[in-house]
């Protein structure tokens, strides 16, 4: 199934920015997913349910599905979402979101510096 970006943001627009966060990294999961059984010749036999994420990650940046720049940005994510995922009371900071964008490729960081984006939204960073 294509993945349209303006789904992604219709999506991610609702909600603060822990909801942002977490729908954001389950769009890019999605994303590697059907990137791995796109170049698959058995996709069946991935199982990529019982995959980790980060083992995901991996497996898409040696194939040469995700560049190692995005790779990067994609495991800060991750940590990210990490974090917020085990306290109920988390609250995504401004210096949190900095941090991440400065983990974007240099293209997607003028991208959102283009747009005047002051706090960089999650789904401005992927694209398939």
């Amino acid at each position: 199934m294509a993945l349209r970006i303006s789904d992604v943001k219709a999506h991610l627009s609702e909600g603060d920015r822990l909801s942002t966060l977490i729908k954001g990294h389950l769009w890019v999961e999605r994303s590697i997913n059907e990137a791995l059984i796109a170049i698959s010749e058995r996709p069946s036999e991935l199982r990529l349910d019982r995959w980790a994420f980060t083992t995901k990650v991996d497996m898409a940046a040696a194939l040469g599905c995700v560049d190692l720049e995005h790779a990067t940005a994609i495991r800060k994510l991750n940590s990210l979402r990490n974090r917020a995922a085990h306290r109920l009371d988390y609250d995504v900071s401004d210096a949190e979101v900095r941090e991440f964008a400065r983990s974007l490729p240099p293209r997607l960081q003028s991208i959102i510096a283009e747009e005047g984006v002051e706090s960089p939204p999650l789904y401005d960073c992927y694209t398939c």
